[in-house]
């Protein structure tokens, strides 16, 4: 060991902190989303089945800009619509619920326990 660092494991990439990375979100927070399968979202049926979805978060106030593209299972059922993000392999990664914000033709993820 060497100026304090553990040469057999070295600092981790991608930590939450780093926002360009594909696996950091920012979290309990409301993302945009642009499009489902690269067009933009009209109806909750969009989001059913495989999907891609393209997300952005903007903070005017603390100027933070993320944009973040997940792929995963999406699920449109009486109690909403919910993705399962998988990683590259399959395997969850996390769970977003989708919500069409009412009087607009928006639509918003947010990464949680649901």
């Amino acid at each position: 060991m060497r100026s304090g660092l553990d040469e057999r494991h070295p600092p981790r990439t991608g930590d939450s902190h780093d926002l360009g990375t594909a696996r950091s979100i920012i979290s309990g927070v409301d993302y945009a989303v642009r499009a489902v399968n690269g067009r933009p979202p009209q109806r909750d049926g969009d989001f059913d089945g495989e999907i891609s979805l393209s997300l952005v978060y903007s903070s005017g106030g603390l100027a933070i800009h993320h944009e973040q593209t997940i792929q995963g299972l999406g699920l449109v059922c009486d109690g909403g619509i919910f993705v399962n993000e998988k990683d590259g392999h399959g395997k969850d990664r996390r769970r977003w619920r989708v919500q069409h914000e009412a009087g607009t033709e928006r639509y918003v993820a947010r990464q949680g326990l649901f």
